[in-house]
């Protein structure tokens, strides 16, 4: 009898458990995308990627060896 109560506020509590996590993954940051070394201030590596088509700029990265000036990927059109 206990249990036709809380049956309703257990099945929300699984619904919110199972909808936020699928949100988070939409949150994620995207892929860079490196397109050249870092030897400058890392301000010259954001002008690059906009003068390179990259909109959202981007920033210096340490991977491997080297640091790598990485882009942020423009966004896809939706027409």
């Amino acid at each position: 009898m206990a249990f036709s109560i809380y049956q309703s506020f257990l099945c929300l509590i699984l619904c919110i458990a199972l909808v936020l996590p699928s949100g988070l993954a939409q949150g994620s940051r995207p892929k860079f995308q490196c397109v050249a070394q870092c030897t400058n201030p890392p301000s010259y590596c954001s002008q690059l990627c906009k003068t390179k088509g990259y909109g959202l700029g981007g920033e210096c990265m340490f991977k491997g060896p080297l640091n790598q000036c990485c882009c942020v990927p423009n966004p896809p059109k939706l027409w």
